[in-house]
This record gives C-alpha cells, structure tokens and sequence, in this order.
C-alpha cells in the first residue's frame, strides 16, 4: 500500500505496461510496420524498421513548406557537416524547391558555411529511386493546405 492507502503497483509491472505501450505506437502499412516519434514544432521522424530506414536520415523526403517541416534543414545539414558526415539527399515538391534554395542561401551568408546537400525536385507522380529497391514517388494531397505526400514502393 502507498502512503495514500491504495495498493502500489508493482515496478516490474509498470515497466511491462509502459513497454507494451511501446511497441503498439505505430501501424502497418502494406506489410511494413510503421512508427514514428514527434516533437511537436521542433522535430517528427516517421520510422520503417524493417527498411533500417527513418525520413530524417541520409534522405529527407519534404511533404510541404510548413516551418515545421522545412526549418530545422539547414541545421540538420549543418550539424551532419560538424559530424563529417556525408552531405544528406533532400527530396522536394518542386513547388517548393526554389523556397528551399533561398532558406540554404540565407544561411549560408550568415553563418558563412557551406551547408551541402543535394536537392532534389518532384512533381506529383514523379519517382526517384532511393536504392535499387526502394523508390519514393510523389502524391497530391488535397488538405486545409495544398500537400504532398511520398510514397515508399519496394
């Protein structure tokens, strides 16, 4: 009993529930398990496990031209140069694109860096091959805003 009168839960217990808890975020979408984790504003990573594959890794595949979708990019670039890591693919609308461009422009002339990446442009129903196995292709998205969204085909 707590202090409080009511029985204590045991905390082998409350780590199984808060495991379980875990492993049900997510979906399956066409046989692939989906997860994601988001920080509202700041950050969202959309996960496929059984790809080894996450949004905000190596590619980073841009749905619209939201803050939050597309502010943080000059840092991620940044901070990936800091790391020596190889410049990121970064996959846009190409509605977006020129927007895009301008961002990493006024960036560099403030912090008197080089940012690289690669940007790469999509029209809707356009594809790109991400690996010989795994391409992405461009959808419209009809929504209080005008969207786009990606979609993964093996």
């Amino acid at each position: 009993m707590d202090r409080r009168g009511k029985k204590s839960k045991n905390p082998e217990s409350v780590k199984q529930q808060n495991d379980e808890k875990k492993h049900k975020k997510g979906m399956e979408i066409e046989g692939y398990r989906v997860e994601g984790l988001s920080i509202g504003g700041h950050e969202t990573c959309i996960i496929f496990p059984a790809l080894n594959l996450a949004f905000d890794i190596d590619f980073l595949l841009i749905s619209h031209g939201h803050t939050d979708h597309i502010g943080g990019l000059p840092m991620y670039v940044a901070t990936r140069g800091l790391y020596g890591m190889k410049p990121p693919t970064i996959i846009v609308p190409s509605c977006i694109k020129e927007d895009v461009e301008k961002l990493f422009e006024v960036h560099r002339k403030m912090d008197q860096s080089e940012l690289k990446h690669s940007l790469i442009s999509l029209d809707v129903g356009e594809e790109f091959f991400l690996r010989r196995d795994l391409k992405v292709k461009l959808l419209e998205l009809t929504m209080s805003y005008l969207a786009r969204v990606i979609l993964f085909t093996p």
